[in-house]
């Protein structure tokens, strides 16, 4: 059985670059410009990883600072997910559809 990825997960999906040698995690990430002559323009951020916060079943969570980028000094809880030999592709969708149904910020 092929387990298709969600809307909700490949929406979520978020692309990320590891500086070697450091505990860094840098985002280029495209959003709507302001005027019609800028449609998309690119911001970059630069998160550090400060402590472990938790682990699981699936993995170790972070809690991460923006150092540059527009939400410069915010943090935030990263998951780092193991890849392990006894989990299914469907368990790591499961996993990965929760995060991103819980990422999400609620409006209202």
């Amino acid at each position: 059985m092929t387990t298709q990825t969600s809307d909700l997960v490949a929406d979520s999906r978020i692309e990320a670059s590891f500086p070697p040698g450091t505990n860094q995690t840098r985002h280029i990430r495209d959003s709507l410009g302001t005027s019609a002559r800028r449609r998309v323009v690119q911001t970059e951020e630069t998160w550090e990883r400060q402590r472990k916060i938790g682990s699981g079943t699936f993995g170790v969570v972070w809690l991460e600072k923006c150092i540059t980028g527009p939400p410069k000094n915010t943090l935030r809880a990263v998951k780092q997910i193991r890849m392990e030999e006894s989990s299914t592709m469907a368990d790591y969708h499961r996993e990965l559809t929760t995060i991103a149904k819980f990422s999400k910020a609620k409006v209202g």
